[in-house]
């Protein structure tokens, strides 16, 4: 005969609430979050391990069968200990899950082989094994839980996590308290009863979103206890009057009919103050409890008001985000939070501009992506909690990116704001300071306040666009001023270098002309000297040669200018290329008492590069050191390996001339531009201040650029009396790649090197006129 014990009846009661709840848990949602299965798999497994202790106890039963089910309930415990670690760490979002149940099975795995060899399960090493595994990954999963609390500073988070916290305790007591092998002792039948309670309130943990707050309930039930006990407490005194009145009464000589009426009607004025005190001193009491409790409250009406009256002038938006979240947080304690300008994408989404109110925050700029719910919902006039965003099904179509940004902006509550029906604006307000969540009342008070923005922001972002248009017009009348200087030069170059084109171009010409002439007068008159023909040819030699140069920078001018400058690119050393261009100005070096070193370009690595064309280039760099020093002053040349990962090198031609005012050391790039009058200009290339047709440094800076590198001048000034010299900067890629913007940003702002080198010699020291290399 079976027999159902009231240990089975409890067991089978309990499977039965595990039952329930797993059909409750399945029709609560259509799609499922891995935490939600693994819950499921967890209500599943508890009713079958319920089921098992049922059997194990269930007097009556064959032994072989109730052999296999007392296998379940013994290891039941621990397996369950393990899903539930695993169930924390997947909850929330930590890693571990996989290792976690990989050791579960093998502690489950060990126990089966050590009880199969020492045929009994209630060994002194099994116990220990099997009560150290439970303890552990029990102990495990409230330790996940509590590190999750203590982290969290968002109330509704921990309101949730404070649920787990209950649900895990209160499984693990209930779990400590079921025995073994059996349901004799009434203290262990209440931990079936117990843990149901938690693996429910678990249960309620994940499939419900919105959770009643724990703390809340907590202060009501207080507050309900402490009214409760000052009401009987009224209760008890009001029975002690009208029993002292009747007493009082029984010892008056009147009448028992009058005794009986004055005592009633001595109750009926009892009960009267009773019922006229009770109402305002419960009021009392609950309110002066809610602000022990909670803190003082607000006046709604009046803090809209006050909103308004505060936010209703200003103009500026950093002052009215600042201002606005400053008088929220005088009424809710708010602790950062900011304004969040909103504008619609054509192409779906929209662009958010953060501008800060309270708090350190360092997004600027973010954006809502196409059809995201967040968006959707502001637009549709719904204030929104950042709970909201994780946790409700309807925003799970959020984007990581999105999600992201939100979250680093650290804010509680996302409240819209409208104007004629578009959203333009969001209130971001992070949480408050006292650690509660918004309530209803907050959010409709926030739903109003942003209602009185919506005009103050529409007239701020007016008054900031009037702003940015004000400071382009600005900006493009200096543009337009700067370009009409600009053109102002270019024009004056342009004549300048007619007039010196003239000058140079007519210069050779005479010459051959005059030497033409002399050599047809030979001729006509038959004195042909062998020596002074010599001299007449070499000079219409010269003079062709000078006129080949001329013509030949302004055919490169114009290649530079066309951008059809080519190169053919050659692995060479920039040794050489400097030494190949300093040795064409030898003699002028020697005539001009000028001392040339180069410094530190034998160390570099070999470049592709062009190697004539960069010959031409530095040899315009120096040539035009040589008319810009002094006599007897120095020039330089050196050069270094500045970035090694991207293949950089940095060369530098410096000198102690007379250097050059900060606002033309740009201009002298330009074609034809030369620094002085065109009156004083001079025919010589190397004499002191003597000036070409003004096209030396545009190539040099178009070959430069050809090569993927750049240059640039510095210089104190320009000062003939002091001289403080002029440096100019070259960047040169190694691979014959263009430098990188980054690259070029960094080495531009932090010049990586400097003027001349501190070992040159002194200007007191003994000059050589002649090209040293170092």
């Amino acid at each position: 005969m079976f027999h159902l014990q009231m240990p089975v009846i409890a067991a089978l009661a309990t499977m039965a609430g595990y039952g329930v709840l797993l059909i409750l848990a399945l029709r609560r949602r259509p799609h499922r979050s891995q935490t939600e299965r693994l819950v499921l798999f967890y209500l599943g497994l508890s009713a079958f391990w319920t089921l098992a202790l049922a059997i194990q106890v269930w007097q009556g039963l064959q032994p072989w069968f109730v052999a296999p089910w007392s296998w379940v309930a013994w290891l039941g415990p621990v397996a369950l200990s393990v899903l539930l670690a695993i169930l924390a760490l997947e909850a929330f979002i930590y890693p571990g899950g996989r290792w976690v149940g990989a050791l579960g099975a093998g502690c489950l795995l060990v126990l089966l082989i050590l009880a199969r060899r020492l045929g009994d399960v209630n060994a002194q090493e099994i116990i220990v094994l099997r009560v150290g595994a439970w303890t552990g990954f029990t102990g495990g999963a409230l330790a996940v839980v509590l590190l999750n609390y203590v982290r969290l500073t968002r109330p509704l988070y921990r309101n949730r996590t404070l649920y787990w916290l209950i649900a895990l305790s209160l499984v693990a007591l209930g779990e400590a308290l079921i025995p073994a092998a059996g349901l004799v002792l009434p203290l262990r039948q209440l931990g079936l009863p117990i843990r149901l309670i938690g693996v429910g309130l678990l249960t309620y943990a994940v499939f419900r979103y919105n959770l009643p707050d724990v703390k809340r309930l907590v202060r009501q039930a207080v507050a309900t206890s402490v009214v409760g006990v000052i009401a009987f407490a009224l209760y008890l005194v009001a029975m002690q009057i009208s029993l002292t009145i009747y007493q009082m009464l029984a010892w008056t000589p009147l009448p028992f009919a009058q005794r009986q009426f004055l005592g009633a009607l001595a109750a009926i004025f009892v009960a009267f103050l009773l019922m006229v005190v009770h109402t305002p001193l419960n009021r009392i009491v609950r309110a002066g409890l809610g602000r022990l409790l909670i803190g003082e409250g607000y006046n709604p009406a009046q803090a809209v008001r006050t909103y308004s009256q505060r936010v209703s002038n200003i103009v500026h938006l950093e002052r009215l985000a600042e201002t606005a979240v400053k008088t929220i947080s005088e009424v809710l304690g708010v602790r950062r939070g900011a304004l969040l300008l909103v504008n619609e994408r054509d192409s779906g989404g929209a662009e958010v501009r953060v501008v800060p109110g309270m708090g350190e925050m360092e997004i600027r700029e973010a954006h809502f992506s196409p059809h995201s719910p967040v968006l959707e919902s502001l637009k549709a006039g719904q204030p929104v909690t950042q709970y909201d965003i994780d946790m409700h099904p309807r925003f799970r179509g959020v984007k990581p990116s999105e999600r992201k940004w939100q979250w680093d902006l650290d804010m509680e509550v996302w409240v819209p704001i409208h104007a004629r029906r578009t959203l333009i604006g969001i209130l971001a307000l992070g949480a408050k300071g006292s650690g509660e969540p918004y309530t209803g009342q907050d959010l409709e008070l926030l739903v109003a306040m942003a209602g009185q923005t919506a005009v103050a922001l529409e007239n701020a972002r007016l008054f900031e666009d009037l702003q940015q248009k004000h400071k382009e017009i600005s900006q493009l009348n200096e543009d337009l001023r700067r370009a009409y200087q600009r053109l102002q030069k270019l024009d004056k170059a342009k004549s300048d270098f007619i007039n010196i084109a003239s000058h140079e171009l007519r210069t050779p010409l005479t010459q051959v002309r005059g030497y033409a002439d002399i050599l047809a007068d030979m001729v006509q008159t038959g004195d042909v000297n062998q020596a002074y023909l010599l001299k007449t040819t070499g000079g219409i030699r010269k003079a062709t040669d000078r006129l080949e140069r001329i013509i030949s920078a302004m055919l490169d001018a114009s290649e530079i200018s066309a951008e059809a400058l080519r190169l053919v690119r050659t692995e060479v050393r920039l040794s050489t290329v400097v030494k190949m261009a300093a040795d064409r100005w030898k003699e002028a070096l020697e005539l001009r008492q000028q001392h040339l070193a180069i410094v530190g370009l034998d160390e570099l690595p070999p470049i592709q590069a062009d190697q004539q064309r960069l010959v031409q280039a530095f040899s315009h760099l120096i040539n035009n050191a040589i008319k810009y020093t002094p006599d007897g002053g120095r020039i330089e040349v050196q050069g270094r390996l500045v970035d090694e990962d991207e293949g950089i090198v940095h060369i530098i031609v410096a000198d102690t001339g007379i250097g050059i005012a900060p606002e033309e050391q740009e201009s002298i790039f330009e074609p034809f531009y030369r620094v002085g009058s065109a009156d004083l200009h001079s025919t010589g290339t190397v004499k002191f201040k003597g000036a070409g047709p003004g096209l030396g440094l545009p190539i040099a800076k178009g070959v430069i650029e050809a090569h993927g590198g750049t240059i640039w001048v510095e210089s104190e000034g320009y000062d003939e009396v002091r001289c403080p010299g002029s440096s100019f900067h070259i960047l040169l890629p190694l691979r014959g790649e263009p430098i990188s913007q980054q690259s070029l940003d960094r080495l531009t702002k932090t010049r990586p090197m400097g003027g001349l080198s501190e070992s040159f010699p002194s200007q007191g020291a003994v000059r050589h006129p002649s090209v040293a290399v170092r």
